[in-house]
């Protein structure tokens, strides 16, 4: 149930992902599933779909579980043959575990520098969630702490992109604390606005940002 979108890889077939399964199907219409998920140690409800790396193998995100009890949603690998690896996994445990994020609710990016970029739900040092870095070999690292101190926004509600200017975009947050932002991927704030709306709880983003050829 509750499928994904789907991401045309480069052998002409689709990928994506189901609450507890990845798959792959044919333009013809053939199914295979090439992984199903137990919750532990490898993760549970990769709704938010795929994107394939650029070393062929196809990247994306689990809202929870993951190797331990503590563990809340990992970042994972599967290559085409369907060689699933848990990149790293986010924990719900109080203290450092907690400060990195949990609950990566949304998709990954994959920049110009060959890296994963995502967020998380909460967790971080405000609770807000995080925006995190993952490299293809799994080394992990906070970005930036969202919150809404700074307008940053929290709880983010899209995947990230990497714009032209090569900082990465995205929204975050509720009435009345909705944003559009931009982050370097050194982890400076460049950017945020507020959205406002006339009634209340109508100003969360829930889709994805373009960019537009201007």
């Amino acid at each position: 149930r509750f499928p994904s979108a789907l991401v045309l890889g480069l052998d002409g077939k689709f990928y994506g992902t189901t609450a507890v399964t990845i798959f792959r199907i044919s333009a013809s219409g053939v199914l295979e599933t090439l992984h199903t998920f137990s919750g532990i140690p490898d993760g549970t409800n990769a709704l938010t779909g795929l994107i394939q790396g650029s070393d062929c193998n196809f990247y994306g995100t689990t809202l929870g579980g993951g190797p331990t009890p503590n563990s809340a949603g990992t970042v994972f690998r599967i290559t085409p043959g369907g060689v699933y690896t848990v990149l790293y996994s986010f924990s719900s445990a109080a203290g450092a575990p907690l400060l990195n994020g949990t609950i990566p609710r949304v998709g990954l990016v994959q920049a110009s520098d060959g890296k994963l970029y995502g967020s998380t739900t909460r967790g971080g040092v405000y609770g807000w969630g995080t925006i995190f870095e993952v490299d293809l070999a799994g080394n992990f690292r906070v970005v930036y702490n969202l919150n809404n101190l700074d307008k940053a926004g929290g709880g983010p509600a899209t995947t990230l992109i990497q714009a032209s200017d090569g900082n990465l975009w995205g929204t975050g947050g509720q009435d009345p604390f909705a944003t559009l932002y931009a982050i370097s991927t050194a982890g400076t704030l460049l950017q945020s606005t507020l959205f406002t709306c006339a009634q209340s709880d109508t100003s969360e983003v829930t889709d994805l940002l373009i960019q537009a050829t201007d």
